[in-house]
């Protein structure tokens, strides 16, 4: 038996996304409108929509947990108990796509769940260690809704950094530097190598923006166009998705649903 094969892609719609953009862009408020979907709102983000949502700090305040030490565990365990409510529904969960967000709060939820376990703060220890235990946890948890069948849409604060780099002449011969440039770069809004691990681990990233139409409606784009000028990470593995800048979400000054194109992502009936 031969293992040179040869392999069709077949999936046509991201199972595992990552949505990051500057605040206020109108990424909540279009996600509250995506079909079949579920935001488990870790940072209480949506207090101004309407849609399927856990409110993780609400959630919080409902229990009455008020010790300091209680209070800074309860978010992990909160959603642990979700994925547990998740997994007994068996194939009747009412809902398509899990949006986390956000995942800087998530990192904040595995660093007090893994202090309290380990009686230390992770990023206190010794040689990065709880940095990889950050990480091995998050990615778990992330895996293990996939594993239920669930599209994971995890959202991100878009990082904003102006950095100094060389400006460099290139000859045929060499290439030297000749003084420094700015650079401002825009970046996902996590911790060390967390970043690299989620990017491999998604099949797109879309940088969100907020556009005005002449209309004066307000949109809300996701582009999967890695921008080399603009310094901005972003694409896809779904070909369908690649290199494209999509109106996901646009809405008049009254608030009213103009344009809904979520189906350009996650079409009906699949």
């Amino acid at each position: 038996m031969t293992l040179i094969k040869t392999k069709t892609g077949v999936t046509e719609i991201p199972q595992k996304m990552i949505i990051y953009s500057p605040p206020k862009t109108g990424k909540t408020k279009s996600l509250s409108n995506l079909p079949d979907g579920f935001i488990l709102d870790l940072e209480s983000g949506t207090r101004s929509v309407t849609g399927q949502i856990l409110d993780v700090k609400q959630e919080i305040i409902d229990r009455d947990i008020t010790d300091a030490g209680e209070r800074a565990k309860a978010p992990w365990q909160i959603i642990s108990e979700f994925y547990s409510e998740l997994v007994s529904m068996g194939n009747k969960i009412p809902f398509k796509h899990l949006v986390i967000d956000t995942v800087d709060e998530l990192e904040t939820a595995a660093r007090y769940i893994i202090w309290s376990e380990q009686g230390e703060d992770p990023l206190n220890m010794d040689f990065g260690k709880g940095y990889g235990l950050i990480r091995d946890r998050i990615m778990k948890l992330l895996n293990l809704f996939v594993g239920l069948g669930l599209n994971v849409i995890l959202v991100g604060h878009r990082k904003k950094s102006i950095i100094e780099k060389a400006n460099v002449k290139a000859t045929d011969k060499n290439v030297k530097a000749i003084g420094t440039i700015t650079v401002t770069t825009n970046d996902l809004e996590v911790t060390g190598r967390l970043k690299s691990i989620l990017f491999a681990w998604a099949d797109c990233i879309g940088f969100g923006n907020r556009i005005i139409s002449e209309e004066g409606n307000s949109g809300f784009y996701l582009s999967f166009i890695r921008d080399s000028e603009d310094n901005m990470e972003a694409g896809s593995r779904i070909a369908k998705l690649e290199g494209r800048n999509i109106l996901i979400y646009e809405m008049n000054g009254k608030g009213e649903t103009v344009t809904n194109n979520w189906e350009e992502i996650f079409p009906k009936g699949e």
